[in-house]
């Protein structure tokens, strides 16, 4: 089957044939139909597949068939994206399939300034893409009206379903038509998030090409075991070690934690290997200009968050490594999708220290297969075990005898301190003040404990004036 198959404008035809697309992805081939039936289709592909193609071509097409539908200049499509680069790589796939039917398509993500993202909604853009977060605070300003919306896209549904976005998603839903299109696409798909969907989608016509949860078979992923101490020496070597014979190699690095990136691209950068960081904390021009200096530069290093995990589609990056584990095996799927994108192929490596065990049984049980271990790197060791908390410091006790340590028969330790600040005068015992427990001593000087009482009471009355 060729594009050339499908009931497609001829503008959409000659747009694909002048990118060089002639035969559609396996997810194209069978989410596309449905979707131009006004069907709901929910998706489930590998990470590179073309699922952005397989929603936008649609949706430009209802466009170009039926320009009246909606009053005129009015939203008729809406699509949610969990992050602000994906966003705008949606919004740019619409700009290179739709130029010459003149369709507007806005933006609307948080991080920059709402003014020119409210000019553009003014104008009435058949197509908004947008993050939920600032999509709501403009429905609160009464800058957004969904009230003509007849397609709703889900992409990267797992994400947009998970628990930060999932209140987000609910409220924009509630606010549109009853009647209306909706479509979900993802590259990997977990119970719960489907449970949800069943709530807004009807009947949804399921496209599964390929197993849910799984990795492009084009990557070759492969994990070293490494000590924290020499991740950083490890990570040097397989630059050098996988860098073309014009020593350069594209690379995309992924940390468990901002200011980890931060740190890790300065020290690059301390080693002359160019890298830039990119991650939430970053202002949206920096995370831009960030991404267009990588897109550019054929032997660039990226360190990032997840943030660039889900649906970036940068082309020819040729090494995917993973300084720290992901906690979750989607986000694993996602990071090492950002290689062998579009039928090229690709390398991951993922660096497995102390603790990180049970975060690579999680990730194998996820994908369901044992990932391979890489012996021969200069740098190897056995399996690593987390290092054992140190021992607590045991207090000093205040009178002779043992140690005050916890007690070893299961019984409560007993409160063997004497609160009494009055001394014990001839034939008396001195009785400590606290009530939590008791204390006696004889007139000869030894001492002995009473069991501590099993309830305590204290006396709030009057506090208020000391």
């Amino acid at each position: 089957m060729t594009f050339d198959d499908l009931p497609l404008a001829a503008a959409l035809k000659d747009s694909l044939r002048a990118r060089k697309l002639v035969q559609p992805t396996p997810v194209q081939r069978d989410a596309i139909p449905p979707a131009l039936q006004s069907k709901d289709v929910l998706a489930c592909a590998q990470t590179g597949s073309g699922k952005t193609a397989a929603f936008v071509l649609p949706i430009l097409q209802r466009l170009i068939e039926d320009p009246g539908a909606a009053p005129e200049r009015a939203m008729r499509n809406l699509v949610l994206v969990p992050t602000r680069e994906l966003a705008v790589q949606v919004a740019e796939v619409f700009g290179q399939l739709g130029a010459s039917e003149g369709i507007m398509v806005q933006c609307v993500y948080g991080g920059v300034s709402q003014r020119r993202q409210v000019h553009g909604l003014s104008a009435g853009p058949e197509v908004v893409v947008a993050t939920p977060g600032r999509l709501l605070d403009l429905m609160a300003q009464r800058y957004v009206d969904l009230s003509q919306v007849e397609c709703l896209v889900l992409d990267e549904v797992d994400r947009m379903l998970d628990m930060g976005f999932v209140r987000d998603v609910r409220k924009i839903v509630a606010a549109l038509p009853a009647k209306r299109q909706n479509l979900a696409f993802s590259a990997t798909l977990a119970p719960g998030v489907e449970n949800i969907l069943a709530q807004f989608m009807v009947n949804p016509v399921r496209v599964m090409t390929d197993r849910v949860s799984t990795t492009a078979s084009e990557v070759d992923h492969r994990i070293c075991r490494v000590r924290s101490s020499q991740k950083l020496d490890l990570l040097q070597h397989l630059l050098q070690l996988h860098a073309g014979s014009n020593g350069e190699i594209k690379t995309l690095v992924f940390t468990a934690t901002k200011h980890g990136a931060d740190r890790l691209a300065k020290k690059l950068n301390g080693l002359n290997i160019g890298a830039t960081a990119i991650h939430g904390n970053k202002s949206q021009n920096a995370r831009e200009r960030a991404l267009n200096q990588f897109r550019k530069d054929p032997g660039g290093t990226l360190v990032a968050t997840d943030v660039a995990a889900r649906g970036l589609d940068v082309k020819g990056i040729d090494l995917v490594i993973n300084y720290d584990l992901p906690k979750e095996g989607d986000s694993y799927v996602h990071r090492v999708g950002r290689t062998a994108r579009a039928g090229a192929t690709g390398r991951a490596y993922s660096f497995v220290s102390e603790g990180d065990d049970s975060l690579l049984r999680g990730i194998e049980r996820f994908i369901r297969q044992q990932i391979p271990l890489v012996n021969d790197h200069p740098f190897p060791c056995g399996k690593l075990e987390a290092a054992a908390p140190s021992p607590s410091r045991q207090p000093r006790s205040r009178q002779s005898g043992p140690a005050r340590g916890p007690s070893t028969s299961g019984q409560p330790r007993q409160n063997t301190r004497n609160f009494s600040r009055r001394k014990p005068s001839a034939g008396r015992p001195a009785t400590a003040t606290a009530t939590s427990g008791t204390r006696s001593a004889p007139a000869n000087g030894t001492q002995t404990d009473t069991p501590r009482s099993s309830s305590r009471s204290f006396s709030l009355s009057g506090w208020w004036r000391r």
